[in-house]
């Protein structure tokens, strides 16, 4: 079994989705697994993804015949999972080398639900613009995260975080096939009445 499963959708990036699975390939923490779902991709992705998944076992890749969206690939990959935690990477992130190890860190001395980690803006250029750091204002329990989120105190992102699998093999959660506004948002509002710490 793995410590963490990692769930990436994939729709047309050629362009960025080498990048993204060179940085898990390259992560210090090696007890995971990557579960890429191919949400009916035109471009050249898959043919991107079939050179890493020669080399990388430990990489699945599940395929949507039609294009269902952003919500409904992330749906397919965390009923897939079989990690103890799970982690959301969008297919144009990329991650520190040592990005796994902190979050498994985290949350396992802290027996955690969720821990959110920092992240940075990166324009086209690879030209750090911006760094991002989660604060926690109104205390660390699901209720609170959904005020902080409302408050505009912490992002709603899905990524650049690591979840206890309970999370999600517990509960149902409300999922829209091709949702174009706001998926994050309609998700983790959803998966906060579910946690008791982050």
């Amino acid at each position: 079994m793995f410590e963490i499963s990692v769930i990436i959708p994939l729709y047309n990036v050629e362009q960025y989705i080498g990048r993204c699975l060179q940085s898990l390939v390259n992560q210090t923490f090696q007890s995971f697994e990557v579960i890429i779902v191919n949400d009916a991709s035109t471009d050249n992705s898959v043919a991107v993804i079939s050179e890493y998944i020669q080399h990388f076992k430990r990489c699945t890749v599940l395929t949507h015949e039609v294009n269902k969206g952003l919500m409904y690939a992330r749906y397919t990959g965390y009923k897939n999972a079989k990690g103890r935690y799970y982690c959301f990477l969008d297919s144009d992130d990329f991650l520190p080398n040592d990005s796994l190890l902190q979050l498994y860190e985290a949350i396992t001395k802290g027996c955690f639900d969720m821990v959110k980690g920092a992240f940075t803006i990166v324009d086209e250029h690879n030209k750090e613009k911006e760094m991002y750091v989660p604060t926690i204002i109104s205390g660390n329990n699901g209720d609170s995260l959904i005020t902080d989120i409302l408050r505009d105190n912490i992002m709603h992102n899905i990524w650049g975080a690591i979840y206890h699998h309970s999370i999600f093999d517990n509960y149902e959660y409300i999922t829209f096939e091709n949702q174009t506004n706001s998926e994050d948002l309609l998700l983790l509002l959803q998966i906060c009445k579910n946690i008791k710490s982050y």
